[in-house]
């Protein structure tokens, strides 16, 4: 099938335009961001609907990375689902290659998450956590 650009706003109808609210991204000094990194984009936030229908909820909330944070290549970090909330990643904290951060997250000062780590939605990492690579964490408050 051949692509064409579209002609005309009623050509595109068929598009899902939905409202958006831009990304606000709160950031300390010093910080250190791979340009392949990610930051706010569509959660992962689902609801069935009383058809029985899967629906993605759009994540309206912020993101705060604090101080003397380092971000390296490829992370994801999801922005909270609520507005007037913040996913946060706290000061002096490091997120190697690959790190993927749920909504709502909240990371701790100088906690280290290792490649591949993943965080699901509303999980809290205390101060000074060490958690190392391939790790999933789905639910839960963790300290050192």
């Amino acid at each position: 099938m051949k692509r064409t650009r579209p002609r005309s706003v009623e050509e595109i109808e068929e598009f899902n335009l939905r409202p958006f609210r831009p990304v606000r991204v709160m950031m300390g000094e010093n910080v250190i961001i791979h340009p392949t990194t990610s930051l706010g984009g569509t959660g992962f936030t689902w609801a069935r609907k009383e058809d029985g229908s899967i629906l993605l909820a759009h994540n309206l909330g912020d993101i705060i990375i604090e101080d003397d944070v380092r971000i390296e290549e490829h992370c994801t970090i999801r922005r909270s689902t609520l507005p007037d909330t913040a996913t946060v990643i706290g000061k002096g904290s490091v997120l190697i290659s690959y790190v993927n951060v749920g909504h709502n997250c909240k990371i701790g000062k100088n906690s280290f998450l290792g490649q591949h780590v993943c965080l699901n939605g509303g999980v809290k990492i205390g101060d000074q956590c060490w958690i190392a690579g391939h790790a999933v964490i789905h639910k839960g408050e963790f300290r050192p």
